[in-house]
């Protein structure tokens, strides 16, 4: 080593000068002092020159340290450890078991954070995190609830979570709560945001597994514990739907690719229209149907379990119950059984035993029948804020855009019917949920109001010229000596 050659030379000197003491005494001092002071000098000399050749190496390192650093490349520690990389380094295994359980639970959590996997992996692991999740989700709701064995209960949540519909005894149940969706929905969400990081450039394949994989659970998860209830097919066809839905909905997310086309935006703004009217209609009923709502309660529900678990179903429930109130507020109404509850109807069906159903409108007000003018107003309100964004002037521009509009709220507001409306499987239930027609209706509804705003220009254009002639009418009956002062203001000549 370099730096220990100044140390060697001192020992050398050292020894010559102990055995040249050594000699003097024995023989008598046949050593001269001029010698000795002589090869003290050459040993100053050397050691110098060592130490000199010593010193150039950390200097070096030092700079090649410091370029290295503006470069972006990782630094070596230590003075004499410079010459030493990190990887080098001893590592006590505490800090590698502590950093090892960092990133696993970073992993666990599908954090930001969370190590950098291969595509296939990555889309593997989200798939199965999933999967787990839901079911973890499921688990919890089923111990909330105080439901028996809820081990066994929280597989057929999940299921049903995906919209699926199960056998019984009394037939094929297919109304099944829209808030019961969340327990698969926000896992794939956080897997699909987790993908959206992992994946990179690389999508299509990655994608391709990571649907597999899922669906492959939803099999392995029907045929275990819903073999006798649930169909495999269904379970195959909601598993790449719910999976694709959620996970591009977490994709754009984690992204910040939001829809920026202002026909989605306005169909958006335009359907939101009924669903608040729909609120209002639940609030309202809920108020005017408290006793109601309360006797029910304690007749279904005895124990505190019960009603605990009846309290969780009914909330599960009130997205649907949102969707039929909006359903309400277009006039096309309310289905129950063979009966329709609207703002247009005489009679009333019966209500089912269920709490929540007890706030329906049964009896309709008269002001009920102006909900579908509202409905119509919003969807034109909606067209004024797409005009906004994206200004034409053509009539027939404007009318294609009230036609794609009106397509929209209808297809979608299809979608949540569908969703939202089901059986109970008995003849008299055979069908809960929003009326048949309620989707046409709503594309109707939403039609008259876009095509009076797309018409309302050419009108205030064409009734301009009829405006002008009725005002100068108007002034030429007027009395001569009734004038308005300003005007004789400005007919002075200013000449005068």
């Amino acid at each position: 080593m370099p730096g220990s050659r100044p140390f060697a030379a001192v020992g050398r000197m050292l020894s010559r000068a102990s055995r040249d003491d050594d000699d003097s005494l024995t023989l008598g001092g046949s050593v001269s002092v001029v010698d000795r002071e002589l090869a003290a000098e050459s040993a100053d000399a050397d050691l110098s020159q060592d130490h000199e050749s010593a010193e150039t190496v950390p200097e070096s390192a030092e700079d090649q340290d410091s370029e290295q650093h503006s470069q972006g490349v990782p630094h070596e520690s230590g003075k004499l450890g410079n010459l030493v990389p990190k990887a080098l380094e001893f590592v006590p295994p505490r800090h590698r078991w502590r950093s090892l359980l960092v990133a696993f639970l970073r992993l666990l959590f599908l954090t930001r954070s969370a190590p950098k996997l291969p595509a296939s992996l990555a889309a593997v692991v989200a798939a199965i995190w999933a999967v787990v999740a839901g079911l973890i989700l499921s688990l919890l709701v089923a111990v909330v609830a105080q439901v028996e064995q809820p081990i066994t209960v929280a597989p057929w949540l999940w299921l049903a979570g995906h919209h699926m519909g199960f056998s019984t005894s009394n037939g094929v149940v297919t109304l099944l709560p829209l808030g019961l969706m969340l327990v698969c929905l926000l896992p794939l969400h956080r897997a699909g945001r987790f993908a959206s990081r992992q994946f990179g450039e690389q999508t299509q394949a990655p994608v391709l597994l990571g649907l597999m994989t899922y669906v492959m659970g939803v099999a392995a998860v029907t045929l275990l514990w819903g073999s006798g209830q649930f169909s495999l097919v269904t379970a195959f066809v909601a598993g790449v739907i719910c999976a694709l839905v959620a996970g591009w909905w977490g994709w754009r997310r984690e992204t910040g690719r939001t829809a920026r086309s202002p026909i989605l935006k306005g169909a958006r703004w335009a359907l939101a229209v009924p669903l608040v009217l729909g609120v209002l209609v639940i609030m309202v009923g809920l108020v005017a149907s408290w006793d109601a709502v309360v006797s029910v309660q304690s007749t279904v529900a005895v124990t505190t379990g019960e009603q605990v678990g009846l309290v969780l179903l009914q909330l599960a429930f009130l997205p649907n119950l949102v969707v039929w109130a909006g359903s309400y507020a277009l006039g096309s109404g309310i289905a129950i059984g063979n009966e329709t509850i609207s703002p247009f109807a005489d009679s009333a069906p019966a209500i089912p035993d269920l709490p929540i159903l007890q706030i329906l409108p049964t009896q309709s007000p008269d002001w009920t029948a102006m909900l579908p003018i509202l409905v119509a107003f919003g969807a034109a309100m909606a067209a004024m804020r797409v005009q906004r964004m994206q200004p034409i002037h053509e009539l027939s521009r404007r009318l294609i855009r009230a036609l794609l509009l009106s397509g929209l709220i209808g297809v979608s507001w299809f979608v949540l019917s569908r969703l939202a409306g089901g059986s109970l499987g008995t003849e008299q239930l055979n069908y809960l949920g929003p009326s048949f027609g309620s989707a046409a209706l709503a594309a109707v509804v939403c039609l008259a109001g876009t095509v009076i705003w797309a018409l309302l220009p050419t009108i205030a254009s064409d009734a301009k010229p009829v405006a002008i002639d009725l005002r100068d009418r108007v002034a030429r009956k007027r009395d001569p000596n009734d004038v308005d002062p300003a005007i004789n203001d400005d007919r002075v000549d200013p000449h005068a």
